[in-house]
């Protein structure tokens, strides 16, 4: 059975040489012809089994099928003297156009990409045949079958060209790809308008175009629905990233019309696509026959045409450039298009506006034999008839627009799904419902009795505008900046294992190398298979116009990405930062770091009046203390009261309770307070709180002790009371009131309020933290503090610390005193201690207060998201990550987010597209990283932060082992201890708390303790608990 399974799930392909690396592995190329690129001089052609390869041969057979229906329809009329017998042949298309094309994503799903498009190819063969009969035979009903074929031909053709051109292109590049196959395919209406262009030169009378040019159509056409055969199967198109379309591994008619509804029920939204699908080839005939035809002669019009068809390649390329323009996020790039074609529409539909009230349809009409048809007595335009630059500018607009509006439908609907089904329906809709539209145009231009041109004119600008107004909330809501694979392959039988790239073990990888690039027999099979390769050669410069192609290999020697070279490899790049952030990260390295920060904050502890600082507590709460207190926290952006109850510890209960709690923005406004008004300010909102305290209470004026958490510089002079200091982060409370007490200034305000409260205690955060924790936990030592900052409080014996560490303090605290709650700020320690990258010494180098918080500088949230943006942009420069593009603001410092680092570590999807989200929003780039990029990034997150909480752990180990060895102890003898945690970082950053605590346990098995001796806990709410706890530790003596 285990043979069975292995064989089920081996690879069906051999591999070449990888494309590039991912996570040190290398991705799958398949083998063989299909899968090897060729250089032609300095041009690398893609391999014949790429998106690029394939593209270009589908754009080659429109370019010789339908690129030559567009020259014989942008004739007028077909290239006939009037246009009856084009407007009942093209009404009878369009009009089975827009029933098979509903269904044709269906068809062409069920039955593949080669038969959908060489089936189409006929239908162009026959269709154009029809006009070379009709010259001479006058046959009315083979035309109107001739067209009624196509349509069944045509909306086939254009769902599998549409899905092709959607789904195959990376995200980054459909825009391009677009551009490139609409150049490609219109230069057939170009080339197709020269040939009647140059056999009617001379023709400056209104007359049928030669039997040569319809023979010259019919072989052109004859050959596109030959080279379709030249194409592969979609599920051998592999993108130079390895991965593959998504589609329906197995394919029934049954699956493929049930998959048609099912795209109805799971994408309701493209319903409003739909105005814009009609408006599509609606305008057709109004420009061809309404504007070409009434007005001007036949070799003009066929001058008209090669200018029509040849500036539809350069509105194209001009949109493409818009819709991949790379220094704007996709979601914006939607609503830009969208803008630009809103003024298009105006603009140029405006200028047509102006053209089209110079004549009418009876002007044109008079004296012909039927209403419907151009009058010989009516003077047509020449291309040297005065006024004719004019028109011929108008006309060239108006291939400008159709290039823009086509292009821009076809990446709407690139851009909310990869899925290659789905986007077949996609197409089958855009083509069904086109072809509606055109159905009912070409018929009401045919009718008897017409419209007038300017009521076809006002129906074409009406359409336009009205389909751009209506797809509008589809734009904004639907288009996102990347699709994630999980939700593409969603609705196919494929999984996200068949379509993203794979990588290859390094056994193999070793293998590979030592194979000849050419052992495997390359099975070229049929001829057509041949002449499809012969084509991938010929249409190499093509594609090369749209975007350079990248060779498939990257040469480690020449470390050569894309057509840029750097200075190494992206492995060798990866293996450098693995081993600067890993090197020091061996438990032996890091106990010698312990001990060597034992020592350091030892002599701190004897005399340093910026770290290891000793407070006014000299004592941990029992747990059995109980009362009701009022705890303030005045942070950086807000300031919080609260009814803090302490006792009540039955029915499991940790005897903490918030009986009311209130925030308060401290905005601008707040921040601008002077002075004694700041503290006005506080004593309003306590007042408040009171109020609450006594309605709860059914008092009127009862009396509460109050603990304040200040998260500012503040010079303790007792329990209760501090010197004010500057406060920073743009408060101005200091103003005229510095060096004074901070205590007395909040109840100098409360008194003058009649508030019955009174100021017991001012605590920092770390303090906070620790109290709050052992109040619950009577094992708790120590605290810890890790968000933006950090900092850490031990609870130490009195003698650890020099005598003149405690300043004038009273001789009845050092009385009692016999331990001391010690502020460490541990952040300025460890410059020699900790082993630092080129990164680290950027870092310093560059801040504001270099070496003063080395610790702080290499484990915080305000630091690891710069270390990390430090890396990748080395990466970019040096070993050419993104292909050496520089993502938006990257190169500015401390714009990468830890957060976004800590989205790398915490995506769990296979393709980490909400960690690409993240990053992208932040910092866009001209195409979404790869998944190898995406990788690298989350390797660079976990290096920084497994450093990060390795080195924290090493801090607080030495700060445990001198405890300790204060307390007269060994490792093994001394009790459990607990560290209360607070802080952003420490609490929500994916596995940092896990992390530490890992290398805590092994760093205290090494000291001789048992694993486990020291934890780390979350101490919630511990700044509002922390100054409650401490009153009531306190007691009288504060």
């Amino acid at each position: 059975m285990a043979d069975i399974d292995a064989e089920k799930t081996a690879p069906t392909e051999h591999v070449h040489t990888p494309t590039y690396s991912m996570d040190g592995a290398e991705v799958e190329i398949p083998q063989g012809w299909m899968y090897r690129s060729r250089k032609i001089g300095p041009i690398t052609v893609p391999w014949y089994a790429s998106p690029q390869s394939q593209l270009v041969l589908v754009a080659f057979v429109c370019f010789l099928c339908p690129g030559m229906f567009n020259a014989l329809g942008g004739l007028g009329g077909g290239g006939q003297i009037t246009a009856k017998v084009n407007d009942a042949s093209n009404t009878a298309l369009y009009s089975t156009f827009a029933v098979v094309g509903f269904f044709a994503g269906t068809i062409t799903n069920a039955l593949g990409i080669r038969i959908a498009l060489s089936f189409g190819g006929i239908g162009y063969c026959i269709y154009t045949s029809s006009y070379l009969c009709f010259n001479h035979t006058q046959n009315f009903g083979y035309s109107v079958f001739a067209g009624f074929f196509l349509g069944i031909c045509a909306g086939v053709l254009w769902c599998a060209q549409g899905a092709i051109m959607m789904s195959y292109p990376p995200e980054h590049q459909k825009g391009r790809y677009i551009a490139v196959f609409w150049s490609i395919f219109n230069m057939g209406g170009v080339i197709g308008a020269l040939i009647p262009l140059g056999q009617n030169i001379h023709t400056t009378s209104n007359s049928t175009v030669t039997d040569g040019t319809y023979i010259g159509f019919i072989v052109l056409t004859f050959c596109g629905a030959c080279l379709a055969w030249t194409l592969c199967d979609a599920k051998k198109v592999v993108r130079t990233d390895g991965s593959r379309v998504i589609l329906m591994k197995n394919p029934t008619w049954k699956s493929e019309f049930l998959g048609l509804w099912e795209t109805l029920l799971s994408d309701p939204w493209i319903i409003a696509l739909w105005p814009m699908f009609f408006a599509s080839n609606w305008f057709y005939t109004y420009q061809f026959n309404d504007v070409n035809l009434a007005q001007f002669n036949t070799r003009t019009r066929a001058l008209n045409n090669v200018l029509y068809w040849f500036f539809q390649i350069v509105g194209a390329v001009i949109f493409s450039f818009i819709l991949d323009f790379p220094g704007l996020r996709r979601t914006t790039r939607a609503k830009v298009v969208w803008g630009v074609l809103f003024v298009l529409t105006f603009a140029i539909w405006g200028g047509g506006y102006a053209f089209q009230t110079g004549y009418t349809r009876a002007e044109v009409n008079k004296g012909a034999d039927t209403p419907n048809n151009p009058s010989d007595d009516y003077v047509k335009m020449d291309w040297t008839s005065h006024g004719y630059i004019g028109p011929m500018f108008l006309f060239i607009f108006y291939g400008v627009y159709d290039a823009a509006w086509q292009t821009s439908i076809y990446w709407f609907m690139g851009a909310t799904t990869n899925n290659g089904r789905k986007l077949a329906n996609f197409a089958g809709f855009y083509k069904g419902i086109q072809s509606a539209g055109a159905a009912i145009v070409w018929r009401l231009d045919g009718l008897n009795s017409p419209p007038p041109y300017m009521n076809m004119f006002a129906s074409c600008w009406a359409l336009v505008a009205g389909g751009l107004i209506i797809a509008a909330p589809v734009l904004l809501m639907k288009i996102k900046d990347t699709v994630p694979v999980e939700e593409d392959v969603k609705f196919t039988d494929e999984s996200v294992e068949d379509v993203v790239a794979h990588k290859v073990p390094p056994q193999q990888q070793q293998q590979q190398q030592q194979q000849q690039p050419y052992g495997v027999v390359m099975r070229m099979g049929a001829a057509a298979s041949k002449l499809g390769q012969a084509m991938s050669v010929m249409i190499a410069s093509a594609v090369r116009l749209a975007r350079p192609a990248q060779s498939t290999k990257r040469k480690r020697t020449q470390h050569v990405v894309g057509e840029a070279a750097f200075q190494k490899s992206m492995d060798e790049f990866a293996a450098e930062v693995r081993g600067l952030l890993m090197v020091s990260l061996e438990p032996r390295q890091l106990l010698e770091m312990s001990e060597r920060l034992e020592v350091e904050y030892r002599e701190k502890l004897e005399c340093s009046d910026i770290s290891m600082l000793p407070s006014y507590l000299h004592t941990l709460p029992t747990g059995s203390e109980a009362g009701d207190f009022l705890a303030l926290d005045v942070g950086g952006s807000t300031f919080r009261i609260a009814l803090i109850r302490l006792g009540e510890k039955e029915d499991g209960k940790d005897g903490l309770q918030v009986r009311r709690i209130r925030s308060f923005v401290i905005d601008k406004q707040i921040r601008d307070l002077k002075g004694r008004t700041f503290f006005d300010w506080m004593a309003e909102r306590i007042g408040e709180m009171l109020t609450e305290y006594n309605h709860i209470n059914g008092t009127t004026d009862a009396s509460l002790r109050m603990g304040l958490a200040w998260s500012f510089p503040v010079d303790q002079t007792s329990p209760r009371s501090g010197t004010l200091l500057a406060m920073g982060k743009g408060f101005c409370a200091t103003h005229g009131v510095e060096g004074q007490d901070l205590s007395e200034l909040i109840m100098q305000s409360c008194r003058a309020r009649h508030l019955n409260v009174e100021m017991r205690a001012i605590v920092n955060d770390g303090a906070a933290t620790l109290l709050s924790q052992a109040y619950r936990d009577p094992s708790t030592r120590m605290s810890l503090i890790l968000g933006t900052g950090t900092n850490a409080a031990v609870f130490l014996p009195y003698t650890t610390l020099g005598v003149g560490k405690f300043g004038d303090r009273p001789d009845g605290w050092h009385s009692v005193a016999k331990h001391v709650l010690v502020n460490t700020e541990v952040s300025m320690f460890g410059r020699q201690v900790f082993p630092c990258t080129r990164w680290d010494d950027e870092l310093n180098s560059k801040h504001v207060l270099p070496d003063f918080q080395p610790l702080e500088y290499m484990i915080t949230g305000r630091y690891l998201g710069e270390i990390a943006r430090l890396i990748l942009v080395e990466a970019i420069t040096s070993a050419g990550l993104f292909e050496g593009e520089m993502p938006t603001r990257l190169n500015e410092p401390y714009t990468f987010d830890t957060r976004v680092l800590a989205a790398f570590q915490n995506d769990s999807t296979r393709t980490l597209s909400k960690a690409s989200a993240a990053f992208l929003d932040a910092h866009a780039l001209p195409s979404p990283p790869r998944l190898s990029e995406l990788h690298f990034i989350r390797e660079v997150a976990q290096l920084v932060s497994r450093r990060a909480a390795t080195y924290l752990a090493t801090a607080l180990h030495a700060l445990w082992r001198l405890r300790t060895d204060a307390e007269g102890l060994q490792p093994g003898e001394a009790s459990h201890v607990t560290i209360a945690c607070d802080g952003t970082i420490v609490e929500k950053y994916p596995d940092f708390r896990a992390c530490c605590q890992r290398q805590l346990d092994e760093l205290c098995v090494l000291s001789g303790a048992a694993k486990g001796a020291v934890s780390l806990a979350m101490a919630p709410e511990s700044s509002l608990f922390g100054a409650a706890v401490a009153v009531a530790c306190l007691g009288d003596e504060s």
